[in-house]
């Protein structure tokens, strides 16, 4: 018999805390074995593939799409994409600052999440490489995020990202 808990993914995310409230977050997604398919650094200068064009089309859709969502800012980088999300909803103006609260586990993330988001955003580039015969184009499963607590910590990641 096969045990399928030895296959289930531990998640990286705060158990506790609702991705779905408003806030800041910073996001690292990487294409699948960091392949360099976003373009190149030259001169200092990054210069995006078409691949890499699509990515950042479909990222700055995501604000037209979803009204809850911002795209503070970000960089496409030959293999990966940084960038601070915004969600619009709740009170606080930072995630960090307000009260944690348990959420329900499910197998798809919550309507309105940051897995929700970068699902959805990762989704749409998918689909529009394959239609644009890029077959060879995919992403690592999981990203990496951050819960910007301050206004200090959002000016060093905007640092960091520019």
């Amino acid at each position: 018999m096969i045990n399928y808990e030895n296959f289930r993914r531990q998640t990286c995310r705060l158990q506790s805390y609702d991705y779905s409230a408003g806030g800041y977050y910073f996001v690292t997604i990487c294409t699948h074995e960091k392949r360099l398919l976003f373009g190149e650094v030259k001169n200092g200068k990054m210069e995006l593939s078409e691949i890499g064009k699509i990515s950042e089309t479909e990222l700055l859709k995501t604000t037209k799409i979803r009204e809850n969502v911002e795209i503070d800012s970000y960089c496409v980088m030959p293999n990966h994409i940084h960038a601070v999300i915004v969600i619009c909803s709740g009170v606080s103006q930072y995630a960090g600052s307000r009260e944690i609260e348990k959420t329900m586990e499910s197998i798809s993330p919550k309507s309105g999440s940051l897995s929700a988001v970068v699902r959805s955003f990762k989704s749409a580039v998918t689909k529009s490489c394959r239609e644009n015969d890029f077959h060879h184009f995919g992403w690592q499963p999981r990203f990496y995020e951050h819960i910007v607590r301050n206004e200090k910590e959002l000016y060093e990641i905007r640092k960091y990202i520019e």
